[in-house]
């Protein structure tokens, strides 16, 4: 069966939140989309982003938008351009209902909750629907966090750093979290020539997603593809090595995990795994088989 699953993004920074969710969109025999949320600055043009991405995949999902913490990035005037030269409507009259309002609506237990940016919008759930969030969530995925049993010192992290306090918030609740950490994301990575190489005549999401990377390319030699990494392991959790953590987050958005005995909260640990054949099936879809 698909995974019930709820995307949480702040789509429209790096490029690899527009990669995870055409994945996603694309594989509805992996993964049961049920809303996604957008959280960051300019909320409102990411779910417009997110908007033109499920139209490309004739997929009508609930969009919603969330929190928009102070310390987070507006996004990048190359995602507009593309997109509005791609012809999306970018209009601001188009507007999405606050995450609240849709997921009193549809949220269960069954659903995992994928986050892929700051933990804002889960944390002021956390806030104005407790009871909403402690009879309704039962597992949260978040690409966040780092730990090494080797470097005891703070790291920066951009979404568990860009808003401390939700972060610390989220993390004290609970729920069973699991966080795949950026140094188990650091060798997944896509290169210029592996865009170039890959066809998607038959994926519309996809093959608008990997023509940004082409753009995005033209001044980088390669990205880590930490969100679309995140979604895959939600499918094959036993495919990384996880132990129960503590996180510290400190003022200047550093985290620092330790490992611990007991606990709802676990972490991806140690480096990235040397086959990493199942995530490219998983992105890559029937085209790459």
């Amino acid at each position: 069966m698909a995974l019930p699953i709820i995307v949480d993004t702040d789509i429209g920074n790096d490029p690899d939140d527009l990669i995870a969710l055409a994945m996603v969109l694309d594989r509805m025999d992996l993964f049961d989309l049920r809303a996604v949320i957008t959280t960051g600055k300019n909320t409102g043009l990411r779910a417009l982003f997110v908007n033109h991405i499920c139209k490309l995949s004739s997929r009508e999902v609930p969009i919603c938008v969330g929190i928009s913490p102070e310390l987070s990035k507006e996004p990048s005037k190359l995602h507009l351009k593309f997109f509005m030269e791609s012809g999306a409507d970018l209009s601001p009259s188009n507007t999405f209902p606050q995450a609240h309002d849709i997921l009193r609506e549809i949220l269960t237990p069954e659903i995992t909750i994928i986050t892929i940016g700051p933990l804002s919008t889960l944390a002021d759930l956390i806030i104005t629907n407790p009871s909403m969030v402690e009879n309704n969530v039962s597992q949260v995925i978040s690409m966040g966090g780092f730990i090494s049993q080797n470097n005891p010192k703070h790291v920066k992290e951009y979404n568990f750093g860009c808003d401390q306090k939700a972060t610390r918030l989220v993390l004290s609740k609970g729920f069973q979290h699991i966080c795949v950490t950026k140094n188990v994301c650091q060798g997944i990575m896509l290169y210029p020539k592996s865009v170039n190489s890959t066809q998607f005549s038959r994926s519309p999401a996809r093959k608008f997603a990997f023509s940004f990377m082409n753009e995005w390319f033209k001044d980088r030699k390669m990205k880590i593809l930490h969100d679309p990494f995140t979604l895959a392991f939600s499918l094959k959790p036993d495919k990384l090595k996880l132990k129960r953590v503590s996180f510290d987050i400190n003022n200047n958005g550093g985290c620092k995990g330790t490992i611990i005995d007991s606990g709802n909260r676990f972490a991806t640990i140690g480096k990235s795994p040397n086959n990493i054949d199942w995530f490219s099936n998983i992105l890559y879809g029937e085209e790459e088989k």
